[in-house]
């Protein structure tokens, strides 16, 4: 798992330690050095799409995977990562959740700033997705190619137009924290943040961040080109 945010509150570290696999007659099964959570799933389709419904047997009243259980709508899928949402039908509370081939690097309380820095300053990257607070604004960023720059200036360029900005990997209580700054530059001036990384590999970087004010979970990712 790469994510859990249960209404503003990341609850990803409860799941790090399991492995999930899906298996062909709609069992799953999460499994961890010390443990194996069984339970079912199933994908049907709504009038708001493809639906993954999650249901895992619970012990106790405090169970983690009790939160699992539901009716999620599919935001986005690929190879690669599984991005899932559900907004509660009593108290209106968003959950995200997001299921991952690598594993999440956030809960050491630290992180290999280094690794990261020198993944980004190797090549150009495209904006693969933005998604502000539910909203799919990936399009407003096609044929921007980014150079992240040693200095921690960042260049994006598309056929008429050039923006900079600036850049850096920095650690945090939760991990890695990208921070980016474009200024006032439309479309990148929507990036400027404090990004907390979700995962990374040497041609893909997964980023998101929760509003201090509403509460609205925005999600960013990179594709090397």
């Amino acid at each position: 798992m790469n994510l859990l945010d249960d209404d503003g509150t990341d609850e990803t570290c409860d799941y790090v330690d399991y492995q999930f696999t899906f298996n062909a007659n709609e069992t799953v099964t999460a499994t961890s050095t010390t443990n194996t959570v069984n339970g079912t799933w199933a994908v049907t389709s709504s009038s708001s799409g493809i639906d993954l419904i999650l249901n895992f047997e619970i012990t106790g009243g405090d169970d983690p995977f009790d939160d699992l259980n539901d009716d999620w709508d599919v935001l986005s899928f690929d190879a690669q990562i599984i991005k899932l949402i559900d907004v509660s039908g009593g108290n209106g509370g968003t959950d995200y959740l997001d299921f991952g081939r690598n594993p999440y690097q956030g809960c050491s309380g630290g992180g290999n700033t280094t690794e990261l820095t020198n993944i980004l300053i190797d090549g150009q990257w495209l904006v693969a997705s933005y998604i502000d607070d539910g909203d799919d604004e990936t399009n407003d960023y096609n044929g921007y190619a980014l150079t992240f720059n040693a200095d921690g200036s960042v260049l994006t360029v598309n056929s008429n137009n050039t923006i900079s900005g600036t850049w850096s990997v920095v650690t945090s209580g939760s991990g890695l924290d990208v921070i980016l700054d474009f200024g006032t530059a439309i479309p990148f001036d929507e990036l400027n943040d404090d990004w907390d990384v979700v995962t990374y590999t040497t041609t893909r970087v997964e980023l998101f961040d929760v509003s201090g004010g509403n509460g609205g979970t925005d999600y960013l990712t990179f594709e090397k080109l």
